[in-house]
Parts: C-alpha cells; structure tokens; sequence
C-alpha cells in the first residue's frame, strides 16, 4: 500500500450520470415486460444497450482527486482514465480556477483547454506544465485544490 502523504482528497460520484442511465433502461425495461410474449429479438437489441449503458456508469461515475507533496492526480473508476501532473513540473503562472463551459458536456472531455475530467457543472482547476501539459478536473473544491498546490510552491 502507498504510504504517501494525501495533502488533499476529494471523491465525487455523478448521480446525474446514474440517474440519467436508469431512465433509459426502466423505460425499455417497462416497455419490453408489458408485452403480453416478449419479444426476444427485442432482448438481442436491449442487452447490448444496457451493457454499454452500465459500462459508462461504472467507468465514469467516480472522479477522485489526490494531491500529494510529488503530484496531482484525477481519475474516474478503477484509474482507466487518469490524469496527473507531477508538483515540480508544474508552471505556477498557469494555475486558475475557472467555470468551464456548460456546452463541454459532462465526463471525459477535449476542450479547447485541454482534457476536461468532471462528474458536475461548476468550477475546475486548470494547471499547466512548463513543458506544455495540462491538467484540467472539475471541483467543487477548485479553490482549495489551488490554495494546496501554491503551498507547495514554497517546500
């Protein structure tokens, strides 16, 4: 087990993906079972659908962010996707908390900025490497990540 320092953590689960994937399959759920004889080549149409639906949902339904004293790090589930920017790195010019455009959508996204990682609407942290990198998550707690990384600056 990793015995590094966590400076900051924070875990956020996107109910509005979730919920937004339930909808989909009680109503094709409801309308398959309310048929009289189901029709099975319905089911062959459904299951695949349902899969990828519940696929997304695990995947993307948790973003964690970790800073330690070496790096900063994001990633929904099992770190698939993951993103991170060592400390050092890091261009301390190039740091703000900002609002991303509600139109980039919500999870892994490419926005003109960079690679967006969010679960919700709302403000982001958005660092920039002195080699170019970005590193750009959604946080309700943008500002306190930001307030963490510039303390680092110092040791």
């Amino acid at each position: 087990m990793n015995s590094e320092k966590v400076l900051f953590y924070e875990k956020q689960t996107s109910w509005m993906l979730i919920i937004m994937s339930a909808i989909p399959i009680l109503v094709l759920t409801t309308i398959f079972l309310s048929e009289e004889q189901p029709n099975l080549a319905a089911l062959y149409v459904l299951l695949p659908i349902f899969l990828v639906i519940i696929a997304v949902v695990i995947l993307f339904s948790r973003l964690v962010i970790r800073v330690t004293p070496e790096q900063i790090e994001a990633y929904f589930n099992f770190k698939i996707f993951r993103q991170s920017m060592v400390i050092k790195n890091i261009n301390w010019e190039e740091i703000e908390v900002c609002s991303p455009n509600a139109l980039w959508g919500v999870g892994l996204r490419n926005t003109p900025k960079g690679t967006l990682y969010n679960t919700q609407f709302g403000k982001a942290i958005y660092l920039k490497s002195v080699n170019g990198k970005t590193f750009f998550v959604g946080s309700k707690k943008a500002k306190e990540i930001k307030e963490v990384i510039q303390q680092l600056k110092t040791t």
